[in-house]
């Protein structure tokens, strides 16, 4: 039975394997690398795990085992506190196909409707992920651009299409 709900500091083990895995199995599709992480001590992860001032991530389920993750970050600036980003989508191939992405990510953004003054969600893309790329467009993300070589994996650019989810029209 899939569950998703918010992580809390309680699925830090899950949650640090899940991240670390997503950026070894796909390491063109995030901006941090696993060298990065892996040597990150536990107090970061606990820290990311904290839900406040619309900062969250959430978790999908299976029994007691996650398996899929997204995060949703509202910019802390004042004029910016009217957006979020998402960010660190990720869903374990076994899992993948079945629409556990889909329901995760739309969490987020049922939880972001919620959110008073929120009116925006952002996120970047590999501009090569066709298949994230329709999920998104079919949750109503819009592209309104592309970052000529945002990532740089040591050997090759990456390119990143920017999108856009309207929340909330005055």
């Amino acid at each position: 039975m899939l569950q998703i709900r918010f992580l809390n500091e309680n699925d830090f083990d899950q949650y640090r394997q899940v991240r670390l895995a997503a950026l070894l199995s796909d390491p063109n599709a995030f901006g941090s690398t696993y060298g990065e992480e892996s040597h990150y001590p536990a107090q970061h992860f606990e820290d990311r795990l904290q839900n406040n001032n619309g900062r969250f991530i959430v978790g999908a389920f299976m029994g007691s085992d996650l398996i899929c993750i997204a995060a949703l970050r509202r910019l802390s600036n004042q004029k910016e506190q009217h957006k979020a980003e998402l960010v660190s989508v990720y869903c374990l191939p076994e899992y993948r196909h079945q629409g556990i992405a889909r329901k995760t990510i739309q969490f987020c953004i049922d939880r972001a409707r919620q959110a008073e003054g929120l009116r925006q969600i952002l996120l970047a893309v590999s501009a090569h992920n066709q298949q994230a790329i329709s999920l998104y467009r079919s949750l109503g993300f819009t592209k309104y651009g592309t970052e000529p070589d945002s990532l740089f994996d040591g050997k090759r650019y990456f390119d990143e299409d920017l999108m856009i989810l309207m929340l909330k029209k005055d």
